[in-house]
């Protein structure tokens, strides 16, 4: 497996915040207005657990628009994402998101998107207190 292409995500909450985390030089970074909150250096073996999770949740499937996203009354949310010249995303929502039943189809609720969130806080950001990587594909070693 291998580290982005294209790697970026968004989310704009209205008036009150903005969240943007972005691939570049090797680093994945989390900004809030702006301004940089947390850094990492992923893994070969973490991007390989982010591609298959990426595959669970049909990514390369999303809908290039989830509602109206002219108005930008709400949660507007938008991403960027590139594995390869076959698998890449640009996908964005207003107050709208993937279904968790199908991909092609719209709903109100987070789930396949804070699913995708989650895994990046989780598995890149947060210090573990053992070297396993749970989420690695052991087949490859």
């Amino acid at each position: 497996m291998k580290r982005p292409h294209r790697f970026s995500i968004e989310i704009d909450y209205g008036f009150t915040s903005r969240i943007q985390y972005l691939f570049h030089n090797d680093n994945l970074e989390v900004r809030s207005r702006g301004r940089l909150q947390r850094l990492a250096t992923p893994t070969i073996m973490q991007w390989s657990g982010f591609w298959r999770l990426c595959e669970f949740l049909d990514l390369w499937n999303w809908l290039p628009e989830y509602g109206e996203c002219s108005a930008r009354d709400g949660e507007y949310w938008k991403l960027d994402i590139a594995y390869d010249k076959t698998k890449q995303i640009h996908a964005v929502g207003n107050d709208r998101y993937p279904s968790l039943e199908d991909v092609k189809n719209c709903s109100t609720t987070q789930d396949r998107f804070s699913l995708l969130l989650h895994f990046i806080d989780m598995s890149f950001f947060t210090t573990r207190f053992d070297a396993r990587d749970d989420f690695a594909d052991y087949s490859e070693r």
